[in-house]
């Protein structure tokens, strides 16, 4: 990639925005861009770092590389998705992309008894002892938490972690209690 400048000054400061926006020093930098193999509109983006120091040649006119890793093996769709209060029946939720996504359920009302179930995969999260409400469990990373603090002491690790597979996907609660999955369409 290359591009031109009008002055001496404004290459530098181009060049130092670049330097300066690809370190992502204390978390992940974010890559966002329009996906037009899919539809024209999609929005999609990845989380990446820098992987090597930056390469810039050339003389007036510069050309960089930038290589960048991430630990996602995924594309996510920019849009969070999110289901309602679901306390009885069935909901179907649909995941637009080809690779699985990994939610985030907020359960509100559960007991040791509540089970969060998809069965279109046949998984589910079950509890091992009565979890406090609400309780948010991050699916991909395994970690529940409450009011700030971690309560993995409450999840039961020898369930299903339930994930949303490409396509329709029917979800439903089992005991009381209600809740809400937040996720994105992912692209493997």
């Amino acid at each position: 990639m290359s591009f031109g400048h009008a002055t001496m000054l404004q290459r530098e400061q181009r060049l130092d925005k670049l330097r300066r926006a690809s370190r992502a020093i204390r978390t992940d930098a974010t890559l966002s861009w329009q996906n037009a193999p899919f539809s024209s509109t999609l929005p999609m983006y990845t989380l990446l770092r820098r992987q090597q120091k930056i390469s810039i040649k050339g003389g007036w006119n510069k050309e960089f590389m930038l290589p960048m890793i991430s630990e996602y093996s995924q594309l996510f769709g920019s849009t969070l998705k999110t289901s309602g209060g679901i306390g009885t029946g069935v909901v179907i939720l649909e995941n637009s992309g080809d690779f699985p996504s990994f939610p985030i359920l907020t359960i509100t009302g559960a007991s040791q008894f509540t089970r969060v179930i998809n069965d279109t995969v046949g998984l589910g999260l079950s509890f091992a002892a009565a979890p406090p409400s609400p309780i948010t469990v991050d699916v991909a990373t395994h970690v529940a938490t409450s009011g700030g603090a971690i309560r993995n002491d409450v999840i039961n690790f020898t369930d299903g972690w339930p994930y949303l597979t490409s396509g329709n996907n029917s979800w439903r609660i089992e005991g009381p209690g209600s809740f809400t999955v937040a996720y994105r369409d992912s692209w493997g």
